[in-house]
């Protein structure tokens, strides 16, 4: 098998937090837990035209923790399933949330900025847990079946809409008008401040992507909107949008509004990158004799992980993951992978330092033995706070 393929299988699977999602179709935590901190003091000197004036002692918190893990995989399930992920609506869930009347007169507002006036409401559902935007939501529907219709999800406590989905264009082969990638852009841009006024959202990319169900297929554009923070694109919120273009109409497939609601710190940016690139190459020692071939380093946002400790401990043999083959009825053999380690949801400024190897032979025994590495060297205290095997950029991650 070409070596690629091995080590992109492997790759993708190394992140993914597969049992929990195949086992409890759990949504996302919703508690943000604190982390232990410890207080470590830094000098810091600015240089200033002729001179240099120290800025005195500033003193930042240290964020590293060792990781913690599940002793079994029912361990991690069972603490999983007491979280806070219950659908029962409580009397408190009640409270201080917009009427039911409201709601639909806002879904059917959003619905005719989007071409759907036509469509009449079915039914408005109150919702715990069913998106991980919001913990509380009305699900407003236009038809009973769950994949037909016209679907809108509005925050309960808000007001604010979060979603609108045409369920009806699956089952549709449409031949699509072409459009560059400019104007592609434009009618994105269009579409999401007709979806919401928050501003606080910049396009991030847009991409044509074809979208196939059953045996229809429809070329269609995703735009990826998300905040920023000192340039940096944030991608644990977004708002995605998907459209085509039909008969020079601006037709919506979905606009989404996802949020991981993760703990995002927004650390100043102290380290330079210098200082991280060294920092990575010195935890890189502890991991491989691997002939360093290229190192690129980016500004970005990620969260806390046991990787590069792991990979430290190990000598680079340790990546976090459990793989396990499983065997069914009929001795058909299937794998899975999936990590016992807990997450904080942490997520801060970090420099992204990969570091590139020359590659060698292929290893049958260990495919990521010169899989290229990437380092969270945190961007205010200079420890590196996780990683991952390297892949080339997403954009939409």
């Amino acid at each position: 098998m070409d070596k690629e393929i091995k080590t992109e299988k492997i790759i993708n699977l190394t992140r993914e937090k597969i049992a929990c999602q195949k086992y409890l179709n759990e949504k996302a935590e919703k508690n943000n837990i604190k982390i232990m901190k410890f207080v470590a003091t830094f000098f810091i000197s600015i240089g200033i035209t002729a001179g240099v004036v120290y800025a005195g002692v500033i003193t930042y918190q240290k964020v590293w923790k060792l990781p913690e893990k599940y002793d079994t995989l029912e361990q991690m399930i069972e603490e999983n399933r007491n979280r806070n992920t219950s659908t029962e609506i409580t009397k408190e869930d009640t409270n201080n949330i917009i009427e039911k009347q409201e709601a639909e007169e806002k879904a059917k507002s959003v619905m005719d900025k989007f071409g759907f006036a036509k469509n009449d409401i079915y039914s408005v559902e109150f919702k715990k847990n069913y998106i991980e935007s919001s913990d509380l939501i009305y699900l407003v529907k236009t038809e009973k079946q769950t994949e037909k219709g016209i679907d809108v999800w509005i925050d309960a406590k808000t007001g604010e809409n979060l979603g609108i989905l045409n369920n009806d264009l699956k089952y549709e082969s449409i031949n699509t008008d072409k459009i560059d990638e400019e104007t592609a852009k434009a009618y994105a841009n269009d579409l999401y401040n007709k979806f919401t006024t928050n501003q606080e959202f910049k396009l991030k990319y847009v991409q044509e992507t074809p979208h196939y169900f059953e045996n229809n297929s429809t070329d269609e554009w995703t735009a990826t909107f998300c905040k920023q923070y000192d340039g940096i694109f944030y991608n644990y919120e977004k708002i995605v949008v998907t459209f085509y273009v039909k008969d020079s109409k601006v037709c919506v497939d979905q606009i989404i509004h996802t949020n991981l609601n993760m703990n995002f710190e927004n650390n100043p940016i102290v380290i330079t990158e210098e200082e991280a690139i060294g920092i990575a190459k010195e935890s890189n020692s502890k991991i491989t004799s691997n002939e360093i071939a290229s190192i690129e380093s980016n500004l970005d946002i990620k969260d806390m992980n046991e990787f590069i400790y792991l990979q430290e401990q190990s000598k680079g043999e340790d990546d976090g993951n459990t793989k396990e083959t499983i065997e069914d009825e009929n001795g058909v053999q299937t794998y899975r992978t999936y990590s016992l380690y807990k997450s904080d949801k942490i997520v801060r400024k970090v420099w992204r330092i990969t570091i590139n190897y020359v590659q060698g032979e292929i290893d049958l025994d260990n495919l990521n033995r010169y899989s290229s590495r990437d380092f969270y060297v945190d961007c205010t205290t200079g420890e590196i706070i996780g990683g991952r095997w390297s892949l080339p950029e997403r954009v939409n991650e």
